[in-house]
């Protein structure tokens, strides 16, 4: 795979969508499915009328792609004036699209086409461009022009992804049970523990608790994020109470996950959103800037997985590195975002239009163990 390493224009706060993209480059086993989803363009020989007709086509959409409300029909309805001749379901299959978050998704999946081919960097751009302007009013229901959080994105991104091909789901997928367990005497509660589990605690993005007291300084990456997936200690609950052994009525819970199949591509949130309640009466979103353990190049997770043995290359689950979403400011919905990311063996910081050569070798700096925001493995 031979991903681009040019930057994205940013017209004003597209750094979330650009930092996404270039990061999402870095993982071709999700990229290569994501390239099939749209068609190769093939551009025709057009007469000077026809190329004048174009430009206007192109025009009338863009100011449309910028007005609320925009629709499959909508898009339709302006192709029609300029092209007659053409039919809805014509224009429809052209386009690839059957409702605004499909329209997402085949620019997205153009994008990162393009780019893997690195052609057309102005191209790439424009359509950029277009999606953030869909995207803003599909995904987080906002105006054009304000800084959004990327990982809402690819959160939101994945699932699009999930619905218009489920075959797709081993690539990012984790397919996980769970058994709830009383804290005081170690009673199984409910819950059970079996492979390939549907509709259970499925997600598609992990989450990496932060550091916080009472957790061992040189514990590692590795194996605060097996904790976090292992087993998690669930709130006080008036409702799930151990009636077994407890004379008490035990309310302290934990739940260990059993994972049935690791997929792919492993992407894991950094929890940075937390609320500040220093104003009385006033609740607010700030970010939590403490430093993560540095992220290892290679990591084996086997112990995620209930039965090692039906895992090839011996039993093994081993990832690699490829890239991070980097979050600079003091609020997660404002700021700016670039990605960290490696193109073969070498890597890159991406800060829209600019590009700049890491080396072979990243320096985790004590600034991006404080900043990193999202972190992307690939299995080996």
């Amino acid at each position: 795979m031979s991903s681009a390493t040019f930057g994205i224009h940013n017209p004003g706060t597209n750094c979330f969508l650009n930092a996404l993209i270039q990061a999402l480059l870095s993982l071709p086993k999700l990229t290569n499915e994501l390239k099939k989803i749209c068609t190769e363009e093939r551009p025709t020989a057009q007469t000077e009328g026809e190329k004048e007709i174009a430009n206007h086509l192109k025009q009338q959409l863009l100011r449309y792609l910028n007005s609320p409300n925009v629709t499959v029909q909508g898009i339709c309805g302006i192709v029609r004036e300029f092209c007659p001749n053409l039919t809805e379901s014509k224009i429809t299959s052209t386009y690839q699209s059957k409702n605004d978050e499909e329209t997402i998704l085949y620019l997205f999946c153009q994008i990162i086409r393009l780019s893997v081919n690195a052609s057309n960097q102005s191209l790439i751009s424009e359509k950029t461009e277009q999606l953030r302007k869909i995207t803003d009013k599909v995904v987080f229901g906002n105006e054009v022009n304000q800084q959004q959080d990327a990982y809402l994105l690819l959160e939101r991104l994945l699932d699009m992804i999930l619905m218009h091909d489920p075959k797709l789901k081993p690539i990012f997928e984790i397919e996980r049970s769970s058994i709830t367990y009383c804290l005081q005497c170690s009673s199984k509660l409910y819950g059970k523990r079996a492979n390939g589990v549907k509709n259970a605690d499925n997600s598609n993005i992990c989450l990496y608790n932060l550091p916080y007291q009472g957790k061992p300084h040189q514990t590692s990456f590795k194996e605060l994020v097996e904790y976090e997936m292992s087993e998690i200690v669930l709130s006080p609950s008036s409702e799930k109470i151990c009636e077994k052994k407890c004379p008490n009525n035990n309310r302290l819970l934990y739940k260990t996950f059993y994972v049935g199949s690791l997929p792919d591509v492993l992407f894991i949130r950094i929890a940075r959103v937390l609320q500040d309640n220093s104003v009385v009466g006033v609740s607010q979103p700030i970010k939590n800037t403490s430093a993560i353990y540095e992220p290892p190049e290679k990591m084996e997770i086997t112990k995620w997985i209930q039965n090692g043995n039906t895992l090839t290359d011996g039993g093994k689950a081993q990832y690699k590195l490829e890239s991070m979403i980097i979050h600079h400011g003091k609020d997660i919905f404002s700021g700016h975002y670039t990605a960290i990311a490696r193109r073969g063996n070498i890597w890159y910081e991406f800060n829209d239009n600019d590009t700049k050569s890491l080396g072979n070798k990243l320096n985790f700096t004590d600034y991006i163990l404080q900043n990193v925001y999202v972190v992307n493995y690939q299995k080996i």
